[in-house]
């Protein structure tokens, strides 16, 4: 009986992938008495799914007669998000900065994930929007910032 339920086992460890053996030899292959599992081939990498958050925040700190801070905050790293500096780029109308068309200046940060950059150089009393890019051209898709009034 003993012998009928070793030759069932050793059936069902070779059906299975697994064989039996002391250990494994120097050459890699199993040495006898050793217990192996059976070579299972990797799972395909699947490819990054962003999650559907802002790679990056912002929003206007404070204004003078002919400058505009604006405070960034970089949520996520790249793939999904952004490795710094970011631009800062201004536009006189939303309509521009949806558009990226005629930016008036603009301003890069530090290499920090997060702070302020200060645009100088504008014009006092005037209404600015904003919107950001990294050190590679790829503009942000969802932040449009403003409207920020420069003072009198």
């Amino acid at each position: 009986m003993l012998r009928t339920i070793g030759a069932a086992l050793a059936a069902t460890l070779a059906l299975t992938g697994i064989v039996a053996g002391p250990g494994p030899t120097a050459l890699g292959s199993p040495a006898p008495g050793s217990i192996v599992l059976g070579s299972v081939a990797a799972p395909p990498t699947p490819p990054v799914a962003c999650p559907p958050a802002l790679p990056i925040t912002g929003m206007v700190t404070a204004t003078t007669a002919t400058s505009v801070t604006v405070r960034y905050s970089m949520l996520l790293t790249p793939p999904c998000g952004y490795d710094p500096p970011i631009r800062v780029t201004l536009y006189t109308s939303r309509q521009d900065a949806q558009q990226r068309n005629a930016p008036v200046t603009s301003a890069v940060s530090g290499p920090q994930r997060y702070g302020d950059v200060t645009v100088d150089g504008l014009t006092p009393a005037t209404e600015y929007w904003y919107r950001f890019s990294d050190a590679h051209g790829t503009w942000d898709p969802y932040i449009i910032g403003g409207p920020a009034r420069t003072t009198p």
